[in-house]
């Protein structure tokens, strides 16, 4: 059910860019996917940095690092 709503949202991204590009808006349809990636990935790293800050208290905390918990807990000693 989600692939098909995702497949329905990229089919109408991509009518969007034909129309923009059928128009001549070729290097503002660049310039802005550009921006819209940069914010998205901007976004992605903050989060990012934001788990390391959550995991580093963890490891902190528990005094072991989230590796080693890993290790221990597919093994069944966690």
């Amino acid at each position: 059910m989600q692939n098909q709503s995702n497949n329905k949202i990229y089919d109408q991204i991509n009518d969007k860019v034909k129309s923009l590009e059928s128009v001549g808006a070729d290097e503002i349809l660049n310039n802005t996917l550009d921006k819209l990636i940069k914010i998205q990935v901007s976004k992605y790293e903050k989060y990012i940095s934001d788990i390391n800050v959550e995991l580093t208290v963890f490891e902190e905390k528990y005094k072991m690092k989230s590796s080693e918990f890993y290790a221990k807990f597919l093994k069944g000693e966690m």
